[in-house]
């Protein structure tokens, strides 16, 4: 028999999959992480990746984002019409949105552009950069096992399709608890608290799905791990950015050569002039062990 419990755990479940099981057709057949010098031969020379703390990214409302669009859902609700039963679990879900996480995601990010002005500067050394293209069904393959270290993501930018989806959570966790509650005289608290933590769950893992629109031009997908604080399992690194220390943890990618990233085209950035660099990079390829194809950014850039 189904228990309560196993019904909102298997709401939280198919939306976690929802979010990150994206359909391989819709993949594209690269992927674009723009970086500077450092950062390619890091990466070629390596064999991983660094994914970074969500805290540290470019846009300043990561998951604060989700987080203020649910407040407005739960704001709605709590003025309506609603039993005290759900007005209690919308209580205890504006709770859980004001605590701490347990667990940190650490991003990597690509996008669908293999030459975008504004990517160039703000991410590439302000076009005196590199593009790396990473094989798109290669990463879905990779990140399709249970085991898997990271899963892949497309960003949403539309918050009408953001804020629909929360709404589409809530309304079947309402579902569930008000079934749950159906004759029940003891442990209603129980069940209160465990619905709350199943919605909590659930738009968890679509906090980092999410993006203001304003980054829409980006196209991004992403590389998401999700780490316990104190896993001592994943070991979170420190590098420097500047003048700030930002953690990280490296994501291996063995797959299909051992040892190697499933890179199949580098893009030499606008803010370069000569054929010298793309030398470089084909030196660095050859010396590195890999044989992609390079092609130079035709964005017409010129720095001042």
């Amino acid at each position: 028999m189904v228990s309560w419990k196993d019904r909102f755990d298997d709401i939280e479940v198919r939306w976690f999959d929802d979010a990150y099981l994206s359909n391989a057709s819709s993949v594209p057949s690269v992927l674009y992480h723009y970086t500077d010098a450092a950062g390619l031969m890091g990466m070629l020379k390596g064999g991983k990746v660094w994914a970074t703390d969500y805290r540290f990214l470019n846009d300043k409302s990561e998951v604060g984002h989700s987080k203020a669009i649910i407040r407005e859902i739960l704001a709605d609700r709590l003025k309506g019409s609603g039993s005290d039963d759900l007005k209690k679990l919308y209580a205890e879900i504006l709770a859980y949105q004001d605590m701490d996480p347990v667990e940190d995601p650490f991003l990597f990010s690509f996008s669908e552009d293999p030459d975008d002005l504004s990517q160039w500067r703000g991410y590439a050394r302000d076009g005196q950069g590199f593009t790396i293209g990473f094989c798109g069904p290669t990463l879905y393959a990779l990140a399709l096992p249970e085991e898997a270290h990271f899963g892949l993501i497309k960003v949403e930018y539309v918050h009408d399709r953001q804020k629909e989806i929360f709404q589409r959570i809530l309304s079947e966790i309402e579902g569930e608890l008000t079934s749950a509650l159906t004759g029940r005289r003891s442990r209603r608290a129980d069940c209160i608290t465990y619905a709350a933590e199943a919605f909590d769950g659930a738009v968890d893992t679509r906090a980092v799905l999410n993006k203001h629109r304003s980054f829409r031009s980006e196209r991004e997908w992403r590389l998401i791990s999700v780490v316990a604080i104190d896993d001592p399992d994943r070991e979170q690194r420190v590098r420097s950015r500047g003048s700030r220390l930002v953690r990280y943890v490296e994501l291996p990618m063995d797959a299909p050569e051992p040892g190697k990233l499933p890179i199949k085209r580098i893009g030499v950035g606008p803010g370069f002039v000569g054929t010298e660099d793309v030398h470089a990079v084909r030196a660095l390829c050859r010396d590195a062990g890999y044989s992609p194809e390079i092609y130079f950014a035709e964005t017409p850039y010129r720095r001042v």
